[in-house]
């Protein structure tokens, strides 16, 4: 544990610019095994794979039997030795799939989360922007109602018996509905004129 793998990440560890998420989580969520497993399980089966392969060659070769000499051959020993070299950088370039593989899910699960994050961020403007909308136009038609209650309060005073209480209806603060106000007391004068 905390050994360090190829591309310099740390198993088990936080990774800088991941969101402080651990390494571990981030490949389980990706479906990913650890990476020994992953490495050790590919290690495996490609020793599987060159058995049955050479057995298949074998049988198929008929089980030829091989001379046994004490030392090898110059010639000999460059073919072994182009064997292991072969073996070991097809080990490598497995190894290096392998990490290219678990490189390119995690992008994939990270790019799949970002997208819903953005899509959950638009979601949340947009409710963001409809509630603005709701309080705005609850906002409105509060106004309305207030301004129609001072109006009908106005309106009523100016149609009382009383001169003092006809000037406190005259006598309203209101200032953005003055203009209706003076609409209504240019008409209050000027009762429908009956004839002798």
């Amino acid at each position: 544990m905390g050994e360090v793998v190829q591309g310099g990440a740390m198993e088990g560890r936080e990774r800088p610019g991941e969101a402080g998420r651990p390494q571990q989580e981030r490949e389980e969520v990706a479906g990913l095994w650890p990476i020994r497993r992953a490495l050790t399980t590919a290690s495996i089966t490609a020793v599987e794979g060159l058995v049955v392969v050479m057995t298949v060659v074998l049988a198929v070769l008929g089980f030829p039997h091989l001379q046994h000499t004490k030392a090898l051959p110059l010639s000999q020993m460059l073919d072994v030795l182009k064997l292991v070299l072969g073996t070991v950088a097809g080990v490598g370039a497995l190894f290096a799939l392998v990490m290219a593989y678990r490189r390119q899910r995690l992008a994939e699960v990270a790019d799949d989360r970002d997208q819903q994050r953005a899509l959950l961020d638009a979601q949340r403007a947009v409710l963001e922007q409809e509630r603005a909308l709701v309080e705005q136009r609850q906002a409105q038609e509060d106004l309305t109602w207030v301004l129609n209650e001072r109006f009908g309060a106005a309106s009523a005073q100016l149609g009382h018996a009383q001169p003092a209480v006809q000037l406190a209806g005259l006598a309203d603060g209101w200032e953005r509905g003055r203009q209706t106000c003076i609409d209504v007391l240019c008409a209050f004068p000027r009762p429908p004129y009956a004839a002798d």
